[in-house]
């Protein structure tokens, strides 16, 4: 196993495919607002229990 981790080459490959692969992910239609209601959602939750619970 540290001989791959030492072949640059083998890691630089490895490093690509995953870049490659999170691109495609990322430009579905999809993800664009579940990603924007995973980060938003918690805070607004928060700050809506806040106002009307505390």
């Amino acid at each position: 196993m540290i001989e791959l981790l030492g072949n640059p080459e083998i890691v630089e490959d490895a490093l690509e495919a995953v870049g490659n692969k999170t691109e495609e992910w990322t430009d579905r239609w999809w993800w664009k607002p579940l990603r924007f209601l995973t980060y938003v959602l918690p805070f607004a939750a928060v700050g809506v229990y806040y106002y009307w619970f505390l």
